[in-house]
């Protein structure tokens, strides 16, 4: 969708509900989709992701990563963005089927 939509969506339905009718966040510079279902994900969240690469010395190593209560997987997706030998595995319970 263009900017310009973009920011009239925003304008009329709010930032939080125009990501959700827009069907799509960026995040950590990538795109995720989002649902009702689950919590877009927050700018802030990214400093998360900064503060776990700031302990990573060895980026080439091979991580294994665990990301509980998942969500959209935008945290551990970043991760593994930035980790290129890294395993991740997400898990996340919903009621909906």
């Amino acid at each position: 969708m263009p900017l310009a939509s973009t920011r009239s969506c925003s304008a009329v339905c709010g930032a939080s509900r125009c990501r959700i009718f827009l069907g799509r966040r960026e995040f950590w510079s990538l795109d995720f989709a989002v649902t009702p279902d689950v919590l877009t994900p927050r700018p802030d969240s990214e400093t998360l992701v900064a503060a776990v690469l700031d302990c990573i010395s060895d980026r080439t190593g091979r991580w294994s990563l665990l990301d509980l209560g998942t969500g959209s997987g935008c945290l551990l997706l970043s991760l593994l963005s930035e980790l290129p030998h890294a395993r991740g595995v997400g898990i996340d319970a919903s009621p909906r089927r």
